[in-house]
């Protein structure tokens, strides 16, 4: 079934389209993917003045949504705000890389958080990318600026966590056909708002889902 896609030219228009919240089609609750916190917060105020409630909806961003549905979900050790810690004991060894020398440990504490996003921001934005590191080939024939010693740390936090990131999870949910059933019976209806260009991994995990009969409606 192929994905539902409703553009909207304001945000009224698309409050308009939604359905209504105080009819939920059972006891789970619908999963509505949103692009911030802020955005899930206030549309879900202006849901409730709209309808007089707001109920049967789990408002997700999509990094926690993608790491549920291909991972261990909003604890994975991939998850940005654990990464943080995984990259921590690493940021002395990488500093220099960045310009930095002498690394106090307010540095050091947000160069982890830094290191955390750009590699969080890769596994989502870049997939690709880390396929091939997983296979150590580069993305082009040749290493980027700063790729080299990049795959050098993806590796290590790789090795000490163990569990794929959620761009390998999902090459392999792919080509397992239980998997993908499950998948879709987790998820039959799945909502998604977008404000702009969607998260590539967030796309792969919606053309699954619709390619296993899930209803996919993105506004």
């Amino acid at each position: 079934m192929p994905a539902s896609v409703f553009p909207h030219q304001d945000f009224e228009s698309l409050l308009a389209a939604l359905p209504s919240p105080a009819n939920p089609k059972g006891p789970a609750l619908q999963p509505v993917v949103v692009p911030s916190l802020t955005f899930g917060d206030y549309i879900q105020g202006r849901i409730a003045d709209r309808f007089g409630i707001c109920m049967g909806m789990e408002f997700l961003m999509p990094q926690d949504f993608v790491h549920r549905a291909v991972g261990p979900g909003q604890n994975s050790p991939w998850s940005k705000r654990r990464l943080v810690w995984r990259v921590l004991p690493h940021v002395a060894a990488y500093s220099s890389q960045l310009g930095i020398s002498d690394v106090s440990p307010r540095d050091r504490f947000a160069l982890a958080g830094l290191l955390a996003d750009r590699i969080d921001q890769y596994g989502h934005f870049r997939p690709e990318l880390i396929r091939c590191w997983a296979e150590r080939k580069w993305a082009k024939e040749k290493p980027a600026e700063h790729e080299e010693w990049q795959r050098e740390l993806w590796e290590k936090l790789r090795d000490e966590i163990g569990d794929p990131p959620p761009a390998l999870a999902m090459a392999l949910l792919k080509k397992n056909p239980d998997a993908r059933n499950a998948l879709a019976e987790r998820y039959p209806d799945l909502l998604v708002l977008g404000t702009g260009a969607l998260d590539p991994l967030l796309v792969e995990v919606l053309q699954l889902l619709s390619e296993e009969g899930s209803r996919v409606t993105v506004h």
